[in-house]
């Protein structure tokens, strides 16, 4: 999405968001982000031709896709924790387990 003018409803909510950071941390009251991203898996088609002396490795830019995953993330800046869960496919079963996964966690 591309931000033409920043306006009143587009601070409001950077602002919202920054104010999150400056809270203070609750363990009853945690402030968790979560997050997913589609990843491509892919294997390329050529070999790479070495590394020589002021000639650095080359790679050919033709790939076999092989298959896609989903990164799941949620983190909790203020504890330093982390999760990371990566699946096959992207559902709302998988994002529903992840986040299963997650309270059971806490």
């Amino acid at each position: 999405m591309c931000i033409q003018a920043i306006g009143f409803e587009y601070r409001y909510k950077i602002y919202d968001i920054l104010n999150r950071y400056e809270m203070n941390y609750y363990p009853k009251k945690p402030n968790s982000h979560l997050d997913g991203k589609p990843k491509q898996l892919f294997v390329y088609k050529k070999t790479h031709i070495s590394m020589e002396p002021r000639n650095p490795e080359k790679y050919d830019y033709e790939y076999v896709r092989n298959e896609t995953a989903k990164i799941f993330v949620a983190m909790e800046l203020k504890v330093e924790k982390r999760l990371t869960q990566i699946t096959k496919r992207r559902t709302m079963m998988d994002f529903g387990q992840f986040v299963k996964i997650l309270f059971i966690k806490k």
